[in-house]
């Protein structure tokens, strides 16, 4: 029987036990590793995950620390300035490339098995030709802006909580209901390196043309160098909405944005990403394995600091926000002068009252 191993994942996962059961089991390895949310089997594992977005207890609702069982940072979004919690952790598991143990949206197995099949060219049954769900309404980048603006030129359908002018129909998984579209906005909320979710692996599996706003490298994460519209290509969203339009019109133009479902058409660099996030969590196996068997072994992970690659504010341009604050200063300017003026005037008419001019 083969030896299991436990990693302890000592927070939820967005308020849920996700990772509850959770195999790491396809390694080739001689052993398993198994996550569990049971705080109950922490004396039994040497290597504890904490996610970042729900570790909102902070160092109250951490267990004691030991020399002999490692703590893991796992940040699956956007990072959370924490750091109090950070300095505390050993190793990182982050969407980062560079982590000690990458581990991302895009899974090998799932993907390749659905990005090699052929394109149903008739599963287009919505008029509108770009859909985009959305559920936090405070991005960081103000991507919901950029949005309201590509609408003004090119019908967007918009389903969720913000700016939504459609029903989300019953019964219907995210794939079933894009892969109905011909463009899906692929809009991460945050433009940091390496960061890409479900969101951009949603639509390769909906077989419908991905438009990308996130990372400034997209190379690691697309099939081939013509499979997603990149919004940075477009000074702005009207010209955005025109290649649109020029890609809906020619079939041939729109065939080509699926060239890597074709054998041997995805580029060895996206290969090798989808490798590295398998082995960020072999990796992790290894290393709860390793300090599970001899807890004298100690591998000093990477120092874990904050990504600062990230863009805040984005799209601020397109904005309400941007334009009274370019019209509120001229206006206050224009309304001082023109006190200053009216005073100006009062005192020029006091003067002159105050001049006695002789009567001839």
């Amino acid at each position: 029987m083969v030896q299991l191993i436990p990693i302890i994942y000592w927070t939820t996962w967005f308020h849920t036990n996700q990772w509850e059961g959770y195999n790491i089991d396809t390694c080739g390895l001689p052993y398993h590793c198994q996550l569990t949310h049971d705080r109950n089997q922490l004396s039994d594992s040497s290597v504890v995950i904490f996610h970042a977005s729900d570790m909102d207890g902070g160092k109250k609702d951490m267990p004691p620390i030991k020399e002999n069982r490692a703590w893991v940072y796992h940040n699956a979004e956007a990072p959370k300035h924490q750091p109090d919690i950070i300095d505390k952790m050993q190793y990182s598991m982050t969407y980062r490339l560079d982590s000690d143990f990458p581990w991302g949206y895009l899974e090998k197995d799932y993907l390749l098995q659905r990005m090699q099949k052929p394109v149903n060219k008739q599963r287009f049954k919505r008029k509108t030709p770009v859909a985009w769900i959305v559920s936090n309404c405070k991005a960081s980048n103000y991507r919901h802006h950029y949005v309201r603006e590509l609408s003004k030129w090119i019908d967007v359908d918009v389903y969720g909580h913000c700016m939504n002018n459609q029903h989300y129909p019953d019964n219907t998984t995210t794939v079933d209901l894009i892969s109905q579209y011909h463009f899906y906005l692929s809009f991460e909320n945050s433009n940091c390196k390496d960061y890409v979710t479900e969101k951009l692996s949603n639509a390769y599996v909906a077989a419908t043309i991905p438009i990308v706003d996130g990372p400034s490298d997209y190379g690691p994460f697309i099939p081939n160098t013509r499979s997603v519209i990149r919004v940075d290509q477009f000074e702005h969203p009207k010209e955005l909405a025109a290649y649109l339009q020029k890609v809906l019109a020619d079939t041939n133009l729109y065939d080509s944005y699926f060239e890597y479902r074709r054998e041997n058409g995805l580029s060895d660099r996206f290969i090798a990403t989808l490798d590295a996030y398998e082995q960020g969590k072999c990796n992790l196996c290894k290393l709860a394995y390793e300090r599970y068997t001899d807890m004298s072994l100690y591998y000093p992970g990477k120092k874990i600091y904050l990504d600062n690659t990230c863009i805040d504010y984005k799209h601020y341009s397109f904005t309400q926000t941007r334009v009274w604050r370019i019209y509120l200063p001229l206006m206050v300017l224009i309304m001082i002068v023109g006190l200053c003026f009216s005073k100006v005037r009062r005192y020029s008419y006091s003067k002159l009252k105050s001049v006695h001019v002789p009567f001839f």
